[in-house]
């Protein structure tokens, strides 16, 4: 690794390690998670278009095709981060990590029915099964599910969902979209097509009215900037990362901005889970890591004919790949495509 990639490395791990934190104090000290997430979106289209317009960032214009394209996966994602901000609401941030984790079994299976992949490798297989495991354990070890039994995890389960189908969604709309700019071009659209459907949430939720029983003090307002400019900084540090590192190193920096979230979240208050949960959402994580995409069927049929070293530009395309499937966040440390391109989770 050059010094060159240094700063970026640095500013992806900072920015992915605070994200779902931030967005966790955000929405405790601003709990309109319509409303904030509005305000990040905007704030991402704003800075993108501001840059744009001095000639700082290239960003792709609008056109008919990608936004036909991008819209059911910017519906999504919106509904992605809003479905995130409701679970942090009712969840603490490692149940919202461990759920983000187990994505990788609901992916792995419907790109094996209708992406024509192969099913994962007997590794895989492995890793999976210690997801399920770990999770299992997670949840006889968190207080709110012994609690509110199933009830108190619903808005963290329709957000691994709506992730779960944005991933599908995100990974065949790659091959067909056309952009100059590969990470401000989606970015903007993404924000901007976003946005109508996340104010339309904060209406129906009639948080405007509540507004005024919010106290808009320093605080407030300096966590809800805060958690917007992170989400504009791992636009671009987590595309930069996929470009200059491995596959591997790019899987154990997420593993690493995961176990720093955790870490963080511990010492800053007491909004965590219990130290067996803890241990068993390490677990999860590092299960993880051991999770590899799953090869598409022709790739697999076709191996035998080359079994050369990958070049850095197939280590490249592999780490591309490992965003649809390793696990977050998003939202949580390790950025997936639908996280990188966009504002947050």
């Amino acid at each position: 690794m050059g010094l060159g990639t240094v700063p970026g490395v640095m500013m992806y791990v900072t920015c992915s390690s605070l994200m779902l934190i931030a967005n966790k104090v955000a929405l405790t000290l601003i709990p309109l998670p319509g409303l904030v997430f509005a305000t990040q979106l905007l704030f991402a289209v704003a800075f993108i278009q501001a840059c744009s317009a001095v000639g700082f960032l290239r960003v792709d214009g609008i056109t008919w095709h990608n936004l036909r394209l991008m819209l059911p996966y910017a519906l999504s994602f919106a509904a992605g981060v809003y479905t995130n901000g409701r679970s942090l609401e009712y969840s603490n941030v490692e149940t919202v990590i461990v759920f983000r984790a187990c994505t990788p079994l609901l992916v792995s299976v419907i790109e094996w029915a209708t992406l024509d992949r192969m099913l994962p490798s007997w590794r895989s297989s492995f890793s999976l099964l210690a997801m399920m495991i770990s999770a299992a354990g997670y949840m006889l070890a968190d207080g709110e599910f012994k609690l509110r039994g199933l009830r108190a995890y619903g808005w963290v389960t329709i957000y691994m969902l709506v992730i779960t189908y944005s991933m599908v969604y995100g990974k065949a709309l790659t091959s067909n979209l056309n952009f100059s700019s590969p990470v401000w071009g989606p970015s903007l659209y993404t924000n901007v097509l976003s946005f109508p459907l996340m104010a339309l949430l904060s209406i129906v939720n009639d948080e405007m009215s509540k507004v005024d029983r919010i106290d808009m003090s320093q605080d407030s307002l300096g966590a809800l900037a805060a958690s917007s400019a992170i989400g504009v900084g791992i636009s671009w540090s987590g595309w930069h990362c996929t470009r200059v590192l491995t596959a591997t190193t790019y899987t154990i920096l997420g593993v690493l901005c995961k176990l720093v979230s955790i870490t963080i979240n511990v010492l800053i208050w007491d909004k965590h889970a219990s130290p067996l949960g803890i241990f068993w959402l390490i677990v999860c994580v590092l299960a993880g890591a051991l999770y590899q995409p799953a090869p598409m069927k022709e790739q697999l049929s076709s191996a035998g004919c080359d079994q050369r070293e990958p070049s850095a530009e197939k280590n490249a395309f592999i780490a591309s790949e490992e965003l649809q499937h390793v696990p977050s966040d998003s939202h949580l440390g390790e950025p997936s495509k639908e996280l990188v391109s966009k504002v947050s989770v």
